[in-house]
């Protein structure tokens, strides 16, 4: 699109395109859903109380939080999954294109090939990996996703060989981010009370964004340096996530909730 209209006309068309697909999904969602159990309650449990009573009842939230290992475990896997997919996301067409040489008009196809092989893998493979204990599921898909990285790493410039290869290591992402995102969904579903459900969702979101919007500016500076070291942090990032896990698990022996999963 891009090389047919150039930059700003493409641009504005794929904002054009998204606000009309978000308008309607919002009008959707608003006529075709209705209010939880859960929400109903709780509109009447804040019914004419002010924006400030409210907020104030967000410490308690986060009280409870930080009482339970298996909330702040799936706080702390989901904001290192975001910090990967945010550096993952943001600087993959760059060392594709300026490191690997991989035609810019190309680069949309590889991003399809990710998302496509992420949910197929998040609906027909992950399932059967997860049930009962998350631990191994976990580990795989943080190990998977270091080899994707790695291997992106280690494409060779020259040659044919690089676009199998970045296929290859696309294969690897694909399963790495469908099998972290899922489990990390699962991990909230499995450890969060219903009746507090949304405030520790709002909170988990706060929390990420906060730790995730500094790597975006973390990586620019190192892809600066070199087009590898945006991708040589997000391995760092993956083998904190493995030994978060591994060390959560070993010193945790009790894993009921994650059993009836």
């Amino acid at each position: 699109m891009i090389s047919r209209l150039t930059l700003v006309p493409a641009i504005r068309i794929l904002f054009i395109n998204g606000f009309i697909l978000m308008s309607l999904k919002v009008i959707i969602l608003y006529l075709a859903s209705k209010e939880t159990g859960i929400g109903i309650i709780k509109l009447a449990e804040t019914k004419g109380k002010n924006i400030f009573t409210l907020a104030g009842g967000y410490g308690d939230i986060i009280k409870i939080i930080l009482r339970s290992r298996g909330m702040t475990f799936s706080i702390l896997i989901a904001a290192l999954a975001w910090i990967v997919g945010t550096i993952n996301n943001t600087f993959w067409p760059i060392i594709a294109n300026k490191k690997l040489l991989v035609p810019e008009a190309a680069l949309p196809l590889f991003m399809v090939f990710r998302s496509v092989l992420a949910i197929v893998f998040l609906f027909f493979v992950i399932p059967r990996l997860s049930r009962g204990i998350l631990k191994i599921p976990l580990l795989l898909g943080f190990a998977v996703y270091f080899a994707g990285q790695l291997l992106l790493i280690t494409v060779p410039v020259e040659g044919m060989l690089k676009y199998p290869l970045l296929c290859l290591s696309l294969v690897f992402d694909g399963f790495g981010l469908g099998t972290i995102s899922m489990l990390c969904e699962a991990l909230i579903a499995l450890h969060v009370k219903p009746q507090e459900r949304a405030r520790i969702m709002a909170i988990r979101f706060m929390i990420m964004m906060a730790v995730t919007a500094p790597f975006g500016w973390i990586g620019g500076f190192l892809s600066d340096i070199s087009r590898n070291l945006p991708f040589a942090l997000n391995l760092f990032v993956l083998l904190a996530g493995i030994a978060i896990t591994f060390v959560y698990y070993t010193r945790n022996s009790d894993h009921s909730a994650e059993h009836g999963n």
